[in-house]
């Protein structure tokens, strides 16, 4: 069986986080997948500007922002065709409406799932 983290290779990520910092220990796999981490911003702004410009390949959210915050983000995101999980880092999270949430810890597992929801049925 083929290794599901493989998705991440080449591919440059978006993590948006804004209360618990994203572990060495995610990020050094991530890494090691030879992904490239654009950024870890809490700001929305920031992000969005990242993803318009075409800088981003996919965005991996654990944000806790407002419900109007949450769907302008998922109507840019879904309009610059860039795909997006939401997963949380630290305490599990609402996920908003029928939208899949992970863990995003150092789990090869958990990165896997992550990795296909993703790149699966792009790659």
């Amino acid at each position: 069986m083929q290794d599901p983290c493989r998705h991440f290779r080449g591919k440059r990520l978006l993590i948006a986080v804004d209360q618990s910092p994203l572990p060495a220990k995610v990020l050094w796999r991530l890494l090691s997948y030879d992904a490239t981490i654009v950024g870890t911003d809490e700001s929305l702004a920031t992000m969005l500007n990242l993803v318009i410009k075409g800088h981003v390949d996919a965005v991996i959210v654990d944000l806790c922002l407002e419900e109007a915050a949450i769907e302008a983000m998922i109507a840019a995101l879904e309009a610059a065709e860039i795909p997006y999980v939401f997963a949380w880092i630290g305490e599990e999270r609402l996920v908003p409406r029928d939208y899949p949430g992970y863990r995003f810890i150092d789990d090869r597992s958990a990165l896997g799932h992550i990795a296909e929801a993703l790149f699966s049925a792009r790659t």
